[in-house]
């Protein structure tokens, strides 16, 4: 009987070269849609200098404190809740946290 030994050959194996190949592919996307990509239409439209012109009106506004705490639909209103009460105190504890029971 005659034992017949050969070489393996080397193959390139297409599962690995696929795998390797789609990540280089889904990082490619995302490096783009992360870096390059154009802004979105709604961030062009939209102006910011509103927002900080809105802010900057209730920056400045007076507000009689006074006026509004005397009026007639402050006085109206009732509170529906209760105040919170504290919590107990809890136990002592030990001065060294080491140490045996």
């Amino acid at each position: 009987m005659a034992i017949i030994i050969q070489e393996e050959e080397k193959k390139s194996n297409i599962v690995v070269i696929g795998i390797a190949g789609a990540i280089l592919i889904v990082a490619g996307v995302m490096t783009y849609y992360v870096f390059f990509s154009p802004v979105p239409l709604v961030e062009q439209i939209g102006n910011t200098s509103d927002k900080y012109q809105s802010v900057s009106k209730l920056a400045g506004a007076n507000v009689d404190v006074e006026k509004i705490t005397e009026s007639s639909v402050w006085k109206s209103l009732n509170r529906t809740g209760s105040m919170p009460t504290l919590t107990p105190q809890l136990p002592s504890r030990r001065s060294n946290p080491f140490e045996a029971f």
